[in-house]
């Protein structure tokens, strides 16, 4: 696709509006959003997961390894959570059939390609990102042209939701990416444009769709919206009815399979766990007050930006309503397909906000779906405050759109860094997980003296797993556990089996440790590792010494 083919969504040709030096300097300007955007995200590339939400990187990074060194008829192709080199038996294992297997997928091909670290897993959310960015200024630049595709992308890259967890190891960076990808497929399959260019585009889109499915639930909501308002306004469109048994027969073929394989590869052919695990995601017991959700909205888009989402929204909405489209909506490039396309993302993200209201409270990622809308709205703002007051005194236009963004941006880096300075786990801790793992064999067997294993019950659903993912995913050890240490000692004695107990239980109840108060212990930032066979082992460069 040439520039001026974004510019002016045609096959072919270059729009008047648009001549080649300014798509040069509008291609440069993308160049800089995309560097602006990458520095950001790859902030803390190499971090270990100790920052906020990495649980979700340790999860998946646990569940891509043990796709990569257990047998397929232990995990069936799916995400299985468990410890140590070895396949562990049944009952010390469990797979993850909570989500579809595609994210485990990706961040384990990842690991294949450039080996396991937390920047490797790290840079399947940032590619997607980055793709995002640039699908997004495209798609705008074709309905509203490049001045509004280029605030757009600068909202987007600079809002704090947008840089941090556009990094996330989850599905919201790779499912929205798809879903700009799916868009921009099928604008690139209208029926005018060329016979093979529809056939490429469409297999583009069949193929978004069916992953985006393969990666999260949302991915189903947003192939439903969108073959909705495909079938709705077909007629307008030039559409046929062939093109619209594809999206549907994709969509419900994709969804269908990614079920089945689900309730027939991770939870025994039992249906009701299914529906289980789904309401459980809505149920309301322990659940935070609605004002930690207009924090998290603030934490994610920052003071000026929302201000400014909110006032080009309400512009938009006026401008319809009195057919003076020009000031908010802009001056049109192509036909309503990009804004239709878009506004199906901004609804399947809203939806998705109000289906899961008790979630969004819990988890501030939960609207990153929103991000593109809200790009959209905030330069809606910008253009119409530069459009606005140009027309009466230029000098002073310039000044407040410049002015604007001065403010905006700060306030938007001064948010990301708040969310990269928050943290889960001190540093300490996770130091003293890999020096459990540097310590001991890959086979090897260790005794834990605190109990990490915790079933989650969703009604006739129980799924066991590791808490914090941090040290499953460190730690990598088979363990047994025994909270007294004399049941320790007999336990793991014969095997010079490596007790590990927290230096702080230690010295809230030393008696309860005597049992292993002459065996060689080595410290380890906030634990004690003890050979229960008496036989010690030099500690490695990385353990803290006291």
């Amino acid at each position: 696709m040439t520039r001026a083919s974004i510019a002016d969504g045609k096959p072919d040709g270059r729009s008047p509006a648009t001549p080649p030096a300014c798509e040069c300097v509008a291609g440069w300007c993308v160049f800089l959003l995309l560097a602006l955007y990458a520095t950001g995200l790859t902030q803390r590339l190499t971090a270990t997961w100790s920052g906020m939400h990495d649980w979700n990187g340790a999860f998946y990074s646990q569940l891509a390894r043990n796709l990569l060194r257990y047998p397929f008829d232990v995990h069936h192709g799916m995400g299985v959570l468990a410890v140590g080199a070895d396949a562990p038996p049944a009952d010390e294992r469990g797979l993850y059939a909570h989500h579809p297997p595609g994210m485990v997928w990706l961040t384990a091909a990842a690991f294949r390609i450039a080996g396991e670290s937390e920047a490797t897993a790290r840079a399947v959310p940032i590619a997607a990102s980055l793709a995002s960015l640039w699908m997004l200024v495209a798609l705008t630049a074709r309905r509203w042209g490049w001045d509004r595709a280029l605030c757009a992308g600068l909202v987007f890259a600079m809002m704090p939701m947008s840089v941090y967890f556009g990094r996330m190891v989850n599905h919201e960076a790779v499912c929205l990416c798809l879903m700009l990808a799916a868009v921009l497929a099928w604008q690139s399959a209208a029926p005018e444009r060329p016979t093979r260019t529809r056939a490429f585009a469409l297999t583009g889109w069949g193929a978004a769709i069916a992953a985006m499915i393969w990666i999260d639930w949302i991915g189903v909501l947003f192939a439903g919206l969108f073959c909705a308002r495909v079938t709705l306004h077909h007629r307008r469109q030039g559409l046929t009815g062939g093109r619209l048994v594809y999206a549907w027969g994709v969509s419900i073929g994709a969804a269908a399979g990614m079920v089945c394989y689900l309730v027939y590869g991770g939870l025994d052919g039992n249906w009701e766990k299914l529906w289980s695990i789904f309401v459980s995601r809505r149920e309301n017991d322990i659940t935070p007050s609605d004002s930690v959700a207009w924090e998290h909205v603030l934490g994610n888009l920052s003071w000026p930006i929302l201000a400014l989402a909110v006032f080009g929204a309400a512009g938009h909405i006026a401008g319809r309503a009195s057919r003076q489209t020009q000031l908010y909506n802009g001056p049109s490039h192509h036909s309503g397909r990009a804004v239709g396309g878009l506004g199906v993302i901004a609804l399947t993200g809203l939806i998705w906000v109000v289906l899961f209201w008790r979630l969004f409270k819990i988890h501030n990622y939960w609207m990153f779906y929103l991000g593109p809308w809200v790009a959209l709205s905030a330069a809606a703002a910008l253009a119409g405050i530069r459009s606005f007051v140009f027309a009466r005194a230029p000098m002073p236009a310039r000044a407040l759109f410049y002015t604007t963004v001065v403010i905006a941006g700060a306030a938007a880096l001064n948010g990301t860094q708040r969310y990269f300075a928050k943290t889960f786990l001190p540093e300490r801790t996770i130091t003293a997980w890999r020096d459990v793992n540097q310590l001991t064999r890959p086979d090897e067997r260790i005794v834990l003296q605190w109990d990490p294993i915790q079933f989650d019950r969703y009604g006739a659903f129980a799924f066991r797993t590791i808490v914090p993912p941090q040290l499953a995913y460190y730690l990598d050890r088979a363990f047994d556990v025994r909270t007294d240490a004399s049941h320790a000692v007999a336990l793991g004695a014969p095997a010079n089996a490596m007790y590990v107990v927290p230096q702080q239980a230690v010295l809230a109840n030393p008696e309860s440790f005597k049992a292993v108060g002459s065996l060689p212990a080595t410290p380890a930032g906030d634990l004690l590792l003890i050979r229960l066979g008496g036989r010690s082992v030099a500690p490695t460069a990385s353990v803290d010494e006291p």
